[in-house]
């Protein structure tokens, strides 16, 4: 619930009465599981990283031994959140060097160099912040291609 509230009210307008109202339940029943709205926005930023690391294991078996496929495929999740769900897209900004380390070593287990998959990750955040600033999903697009090529090098 707090997910589909955020896509409707900005960070700072969101409360735990208001999820909890979408959701149906009494306003003290979200406070059984968050201790306040900064616990519950913390949740939802591990909720997302914990998707983006499950897609990276998933993009290994579904293009096995074609990197480009799978960094594509990441490269596209991420951009995904970042035009649908720009809220939720810099909230998870906010705690982009909480789990740098954890994405890097998930984009190292695919075959990428430890350098390659820093410049990845650190394109991927940079084209992001692009792609919500100005909306040009095109040019954000052909510029993590072109990462891609320039990785295999």
């Amino acid at each position: 619930m707090a997910d589909k509230t955020l896509t409707e009210k900005d960070l700072t307008d969101l409360s735990l009465r208001d999820v909890a109202k979408r959701a149906g339940v009494s306003h003290t029943a979200p406070y059984k599981h968050f201790r306040d709205k900064n616990q519950l926005l913390l949740a939802l930023v591990q909720q997302e990283f914990k998707a983006l690391l499950s897609l990276t294991g998933e993009v290994s078996w579904r293009f096995p031994d074609h990197i480009e496929s799978q960094l594509t495929a990441i490269a596209d999740h991420f951009f995904n959140v970042a035009l649908k769900h720009p809220r939720k897209f810099k909230l998870l900004l906010g705690h982009v060097a909480e789990y740098t380390a954890d994405e890097v070593e998930a984009l190292i287990q695919l075959g990428l160099k430890e350098k390659q998959a820093q410049i990845f990750w650190s394109a991927l955040i940079g084209a992001g912040v692009h792609l919500k600033a100005q909306n040009t999903e095109s040019f954000t697009r052909s510029l993590i291609a072109q990462i891609l090529v320039d990785l295999k090098d």
